[in-house]
């Protein structure tokens, strides 16, 4: 039997009727270092190209391929992206410039205002920057490795043992899983609200120490040698946008990143 810890992060929530706020000190330092060591055996995993994963039935059995990379729908989407141009992609360099060029975005309503000359200018010295990007000239250190990225892997999204809170065992919620490069797989971790700061900090270095002690490359990825690739990714996929609406200056944190007190 198990239970969920629910997704109301922000009001307090229930593991079978009992609040995870009676969880001893010892307790949440044992679940936390369950997920970090199921998050380790996901990362683990190695692909060789990026998108997603689809399931081919033949007959009775299953094959399973990286296909195209699929997508979570947005409010105004009314469209999805071609699959036809959606990957799968060889390289990081490929993916980004797929993205720059909005072939993994749905089909939006436009506003009638909307300047496309503009965008399209802004969309093609992106394109540009990512092509010549000196960042993606390697795919072969631990962290460019490709891996599977759970889109949002947190603790509101794990089923732990009934009648031990410690265990995970199992993880929900796989809409929009993708194969990307390790720098890329940076799911928005939640912790809940009721967690002082100081306990928050205490249980990410925990984890941190956890998954960099299995996973080469990782620390690299989730520090300041990830940041400029997922500035990148961000450039690409917002494109088309004015850049003043997203060159803040500030670095495109890893989620799990020491800097960060908790993500919301």
């Amino acid at each position: 039997m198990s239970f969920l810890i629910s997704r109301l992060m922000n009001c307090p929530f229930q593991i079978d009727g009992v609040s995870p706020r009676g969880l001893t000190n010892n307790q949440w330092e044992a679940l936390c270092t369950s997920v970090a060591d199921i998050w380790s055996q996901l990362l683990r995993l190695r692909f060789k190209s990026i998108g997603s994963i689809y399931e081919q039935q033949n007959g009775s059995k299953s094959h399973y391929f990286i296909g195209p990379m699929t997508y979570i729908p947005r409010s105004g989407s009314i469209a999805s992206p071609e699959a036809s141009t959606s990957g799968p992609f060889s390289s990081a360099r490929e993916w980004l410039v797929a993205a720059a060029k909005g072939k993994l975005n749905p089909t939006r309503r436009i506003q009638s205002d909307f300047d496309y000359e503009q965008a399209h200018k802004w969309q093609e010295a992106v394109i540009d920057v990512v092509r010549k990007s000196p960042l993606l000239n390697s795919d072969t250190l631990d962290h460019e490795q490709i891996v599977l990225a759970h889109m949002d892997y947190s603790l509101h999204n794990i089923l732990v043992d009934r009648n031990d809170p410690t265990r995970v065992i199992a993880v929900l919620d796989w809409e929009g899983a993708r194969t990307v490069p390790m720098w890329a797989a940076n799911p928005v971790f939640r912790w809940p609200y009721f967690l002082p700061d100081s306990k928050v900090a205490h249980l990410r270095h925990l984890m941190r120490d956890r998954i960099s002690g299995q996973i080469h490359g990782w620390e690299t990825a989730t520090g300041d040698g990830g940041n400029d690739l997922r500035w990148l990714e961000w450039q690409a996929y917002l494109s088309s946008e004015d850049p003043s609406m997203y060159e803040s200056g500030k670095p495109v944190l890893h989620k799990m990143s020491w800097r960060d007190a908790r993500c919301f």
